[in-house]
């Protein structure tokens, strides 16, 4: 989440947040969003029922960065959208800006993933390690994202994003059908210009989240609350 997002390349133009201690200790993208200061939505694109809108947020006039979100519903209860966020394989196979994706740790209802983007040349390289923590409710199943980049030694010549936070929401309309919501934050920077990255960006996750669309159909499989993958059918439509 991917986001990610999770779901591409870092989408902002903040500075680093080290002198922004409470951006710091925020624990998820709702903390972060409360101590700022939020411009409106902006429609970017809508294609195959899928929304992508931004908004900057500013913190204390001193950094500014860009919140995207993504909304599309799909005829898939839940767990044919869950399980293809929470399986390593099957996130890598709908996410267009993923190089190379491994799990780190799984325990209960968190997992900690280790993302190295598939960044064009000659940009510099840059990777991202995630805590996801799922939440269940009654017809709503969140995954909120941290970045952890502690977690995972430094890559050689591979920039690590210091500053991420995002949300999967995952909304049971009925039985076969699910809408979907992911919202990210990323404070890291990068050499790529803004009006070249701004079209890498949003495509790559128009492509990802049209495949994420696709694939959420069919024979699924059922993603416990601790994290375990067994098989099952989806609902037949």
């Amino acid at each position: 989440m991917v986001f990610i997002l999770v779901s591409g390349l870092s989408i902002n133009n903040g500075i680093a947040t080290a002198q922004h201690a409470s951006l710091k200790d925020s624990k998820n993208i709702s903390q972060v969003i409360a101590l700022a200061i939020c411009g409106p939505w902006e429609t970017i694109r809508q294609e195959q029922g899928i929304s992508l809108r931004s908004r900057w947020l500013t913190f204390d006039e001193t950094l500014k960065t860009r919140e995207i979100s993504l909304r599309f519903v799909v005829n898939s209860d839940v767990q044919g959208v869950l399980v293809n966020l929470a399986d390593p394989e099957r996130f890598r196979t709908w996410n267009d800006g993923v190089r190379s994706l491994r799990m780190i740790k799984r325990s209960d209802s968190t997992w900690i993933t280790h993302i190295v983007y598939d960044i064009p040349q000659p940009f510099s390289q840059q990777d991202l390690v995630i805590m996801h923590e799922m939440i269940t409710e009654s017809r709503r199943t969140i995954i909120q994202m941290v970045a952890v980049p502690d977690a995972v030694p430094l890559l050689k010549n591979v920039n690590r994003q210091q500053h991420y936070f995002g949300q999967w929401e995952l909304v049971s309309i009925n039985s076969t059908q699910t809408e979907v919501k992911f919202n990210a934050i990323s404070f890291s920077k990068t050499n790529i210009p803004r009006f070249i990255r701004d079209s890498i960006i949003q495509n790559k996750l128009m492509q990802s989240f049209i495949r994420l669309k696709e694939q959420s159909l069919g024979k699924q499989e059922v993603v416990t609350a601790h994290g375990t993958l067994k098989n099952a059918d989806a609902p037949h439509r």
